[in-house]
């Protein structure tokens, strides 16, 4: 790939790696993972010897078959190159785009007790979240269940396949670090990512909220009365009556990145938008203040789940926390926490006090005066 972004030229070169087998085949069609691996090599890496590397979970799927003729080749338009390539012009470095995480669509032979089977369906998206979370409840042993272990898996696969493929492709870029960025479901793996290898310095979230996600999840009942509509799957496999289930917390326990927080000390940028159809927009209070610092939050107004990551809001914050990574340190293989700010702020436990009633309305006119000179024109 060969294009042009904010002033300046950039190279893509597309890998093709294959992470790992998941389950197996007698359970689903997708059990040996493989992804397109994009690299965006600006022609001015001006801030190359700093090692540091963007990557980005980006998605992909087929509507039209199985197999490999179903995946297209990443292109210059595609969404998550447009997303990755002006930041890593901007800045100067290396970015890299793991695709298709996860493999979708998948079918399943198999389905939990209680729900009907389909084996000819093809699970997307959210779809494929609650069914693996459900067979997860229905089979505890078989721990990596959940979606959200492969999808991981793939990220730490792909970071290996990065310095592989640079080391031959690119021998004078260094790549010691990484800042994994992620959008929806895909920014969980940014910030799982950072939980399970030591090469994660930094992370950026974009509109993902389910952090905590037990308590979160009710909160978000509660305050509609209902699931919101990236929630339908997970009332489809009861998965919203077990929220407060030993089974499902000991799922959570270790996937769920609010279990890992801990280990969550290197810089970290989450961005929502105030309009996202899938979250309230006070999900952070059920987690943010329990995260280590350094942490910033940045929620954008008037915009939904699906725009949010193209938004220029969105881009001035990500370009200002990645540029302060770069400027910190002559090398972001270790990177300091003491030059950001720190920010904290509380929320009242109690409701405020009722606002003062409205004024009374001004006194009506009398019409007693009027009333003899009306009965004056009723005719006998």
């Amino acid at each position: 790939m060969r294009a042009k972004e904010r002033g300046g030229w950039w190279t893509g070169y597309v890998l093709r790696v294959t992470t790992q087998r998941w389950l197996n085949e007698s359970v689903t069609d997708r059990s040996v993972w493989w992804h397109y691996l994009s690299l965006i090599a600006p022609d001015h890496m001006r801030n190359a010897s700093k090692g540091l590397v963007l990557f980005f979970v980006g998605a992909g799927w087929s509507e039209h078959g199985r197999g490999e003729r179903a995946y297209h080749v990443p292109k210059t338009n595609d969404v998550f190159i447009r997303l990755a390539a002006p930041l890593v012009v901007d800045l100067g470095i290396l970015g890299v785009m793991l695709h298709q995480v996860p493999m979708m669509p998948i079918s399943f032979y198999s389905s939990p007790p209680g729900i009907s089977s389909n084996k000819s369906r093809k699970l997307v998206e959210e779809e494929i979240t609650s069914f693996s979370l459900a067979m997860a409840i229905h089979d505890p042993s078989t721990p990596e269940w959940p979606i959200y272990m492969p999808m991981a898996k793939s990220v730490i696969r792909g970071m290996d396949a990065v310095q592989l493929a640079v080391r031959e492709m690119l021998p004078h870029v260094p790549v010691e670090a990484f800042v994994t960025i992620g959008v929806s479901k895909r920014a969980c793996m940014a910030w799982l990512s950072a939980v399970l290898d030591k090469r994660v310095v930094a992370f950026i979230s974009y509109g993902y909220d389910l952090i905590n996600f037990e308590p979160n999840m009710q909160h978000l009942l509660d305050s509609v009365g209902a699931v919101p509509i990236m929630g339908r799957s997970y009332v489809d496999y009861n998965l919203t009556r077990m929220l407060h289930s030993p089974q499902l917390h000991r799922i959570m326990s270790y996937t769920d990145p609010y279990f890992f927080r801990d280990r969550l000390t290197m810089p970290k940028l989450l961005i929502s938008a105030s309009n996202d159809e899938f979250f309230s927009m006070d999900d952070s209070y059920y987690y943010f203040q329990n995260l280590p610092a350094p942490a910033l939050l940045k929620i954008v107004a008037n915009l939904d789940h699906m725009v949010i990551q193209m938004s220029q809001w969105a881009y001035d914050a990500s370009i200002s926390f990645l540029s302060s990574l770069l400027h910190a340190t002559s090398s972001c293989a270790s990177l300091p926490t003491s030059s950001r700010p720190s920010l904290t702020w509380t929320r009242p436990t109690t409701p405020p006090p009722p606002p003062p009633p409205p004024p009374p309305p001004p006194h009506p006119p009398s019409t007693s005066n009027l009333l003899p000179t009306l009965l004056l024109h009723v005719p006998f």
